[in-house]
C-alpha cells in the first residue's frame, strides 16, 4: 500500500491524506469503519484469520 498510488486514486494530493492521517493503519482503520456497515465479520476462530478475511473483502468493496 503506497500513499501515493491511493492519492492518485482518490484524486487528491498525498499531502491531503498526511494531513489527515497520522499513520497507513490510521487510514486503513477509517476505511475499514466507513465500510463495516456493508462488510460481514467473519469469525474464523482466529483473530488474525478474521482480520485477513476482513481486509480483503474490505478491499474488493473499494476496487
Amino acid at each position: 500500500m503506497i500513499i501515493e498510488a491511493i492519492a492518485s486514486r482518490a484524486g487528491i494530493g498525498k499531502t491531503t491524506i498526511y494531513l489527515r492521517y497520522t499513520s497507513k493503519e490510521e487510514l486503513v482503520a477509517d476505511t475499514i469503519e466507513s465500510l463495516r456497515d456493508d462488510l460481514a465479520i467473519p469469525d474464523t476462530g482466529s483473530f488474525w484469520g478474521d482480520m485477513d478475511i476482513l481486509i480483503n473483502n474490505a478491499a474488493k468493496k473499494i476496487s
